[in-house]
């Protein structure tokens, strides 16, 4: 593989070469002057793609290569601690986050641990752009290495292993028992703060993330994938479900070799805002709320809310591919204002028994379709919808787990889709980089607020069209 210097400088003069082609056509009454000049458009700008798409996989391996190295520096340093030894430039250790001991002893941070210094740091920097910081946030954001004067941050996502615990929470746990549970993990566990984001409170990350999830359910149920860039990810995927194998007379050959269908999911990372937040200045004045965890909380209800819309009913051009669009019927209702207990059977069954067992398999349904359905009754007069038996269980549809999607259709109308039933961890998710915080200092200036703005990068789509499936309306 090329290097990266060598690649970007094939770029920039492929890129020449488009611009001045471009021009010339431009000059020419936006026609090509021969046959030869827009073949010569044409391969120049497949050129370009492939060498970009060659860049982002070189960076890729760099990234791989970096982190390797990091972890080896990480052992070779713990086989130092382990022997006595000190890593040469790191004798005093005490302004690092991480360490057992407070720091500051005489200073303005004295007593605070690494959890409540960050905090100190984030509000700081919040309140930075209409009131001057306190002594004990000045001193934080300057360990946290954090300038008072730069608009924006990057707060990164949780680890994979948080997320999942929290996905983990909502499928299995009821609504009664959810928010208790939720809070106890947040508090128990580890967030993952990576270590270039020391000044990022972990009550703001679990807030961001738990109020993202909680927000309509994609999230809840998804196979979240997370990128540190934004280029275009290829997911790839392969059908062989018509394929069997064959039985063999003694001494004769195989036979003709039969391929899988291999395909591959294109997921993007369209761009997302939650929409200025204003908070006022006698709230930043008097700091008489948790600001790192109201900010992280109302965060994460809009771009929770926009993002669960798209994953659901993304139309795929522009946005997210969501599962409502991109997944087929399984049972198509006799009538066009109401749907039975033998159709919503029929809907289980129309979905394969491999993905029938899976995990991540329930259905999705609006509250108000679920409201119609509590009310089913089989011959004996048992409901179909059972509670939890037990503390903490979760309630069941014929065994089967549900989210409500507030998202999806409740209008008993014809062609409505109103129950999803199947396997979703087979819709992916891609989260691409870090949700970026921005501080509006002057844009509100003359109601006396501050704004906050925050902008996350997305896209979702279903990777196996057949492991969800749809009832719909006549």
């Amino acid at each position: 593989m090329s290097n990266l210097k060598d690649l970007q400088e094939r770029k920039n003069e492929l890129v020449v070469e488009v611009r001045t082609l471009g021009k010339e056509f431009n000059e020419n009454d936006k026609r090509w002057k021969d046959q030869e000049q827009e073949n010569r458009w044409n391969t120049v700008n497949n050129d370009l793609t492939e060498v970009e798409k060659q860049i982002e996989e070189a960076r890729s391996a760099s990234e791989v290569e970096d982190r390797l190295n990091a972890l080896d520096e990480m052992e070779r340093e713990s086989q130092r601690e382990r022997s006595g030894q000190v890593r040469p430039g790191s004798e005093d250790r005490s302004a690092s986050f991480g360490s057992d001991r407070n720091i500051g002893d005489s200073g303005p941070l004295a007593g605070y641990d690494d959890e409540q210094t960050r905090a100190l740091a984030f509000s700081g920097w919040l309140r930075s752009g209409r009131e001057q910081p306190t002594e004990e946030e000045s001193a934080a954001m300057e360990r946290a290495g954090i300038n008072a004067r730069n608009r924006e941050i990057a707060v990164p996502p949780p680890s994979s292993q948080f997320t999942r615990g929290l996905q983990t929470i909502y499928r299995t746990t009821s609504d009664r028992f959810r928010q208790r549970e939720l809070s106890e993990f947040a508090e128990k566990r580890d967030v993952g703060v990576s270590a270039g984001a020391g000044l990022i409170p972990t009550q703001l990350l679990s807030s961001l993330e738990i109020e993202m999830l909680a927000f309509g359910g994609m999230l809840q149920v998804s196979d979240i994938l997370r990128t540190s860039g934004g280029g275009a990810v290829d997911w790839p995927t392969a059908d062989d479900t018509g394929n069997t194998g064959a039985l063999l007379a003694e001494a004769t050959t195989i036979g003709s070799s039969v391929d899988p269908t291999f395909s591959k999911l294109t997921l993007d990372a369209y761009k997302y805002s939650s929409k200025p937040i204003l908070v006022s200045y006698e709230i930043l004045q008097d700091a008489i709320v948790n600001l790192p965890n109201v900010i992280g909380s109302m965060l994460g209800e809009r771009l929770g809310r926009i993002a669960n819309t798209h994953l659901t009913t993304g139309t795929g051009t522009g946005q997210p591919n969501g599962f409502v669009t991109a997944s087929s019927a399984g049972v198509t209702a006799a009538s066009a204002t109401a749907f039975t207990e033998e159709e919503l059977i029929d809907l289980v069954h129309s979905v394969d028994p491999a993905y029938r067992s899976a995990p991540g398999v329930r259905f999705m349904l609006n509250d108000a379709v679920l409201a119609y359905i509590r009310k089913f009754q089989d011959s004996q007069g048992q409901f179909l919808w059972q509670p939890g038996m037990r503390m903490g269980e979760p309630d069941m549809v014929y065994g089967y787990g549900y989210t409500i999607n507030q998202d999806m259709s409740s209008t008993f109308t014809t062609g409505q889709r109103l129950v999803a039933f199947g396997d979703f961890s087979k819709y992916k998710v891609r989260m691409a980089g870090p949700t970026r915080l921005r501080r509006l200092d002057e844009r509100y200036a003359d109601t006396d607020q501050v704004a906050f703005i925050a902008f996350m990068r997305m896209d979702g789509d279903l990777a196996t069209t057949s492991a969800i499936k749809t009832l719909d309306l006549a």
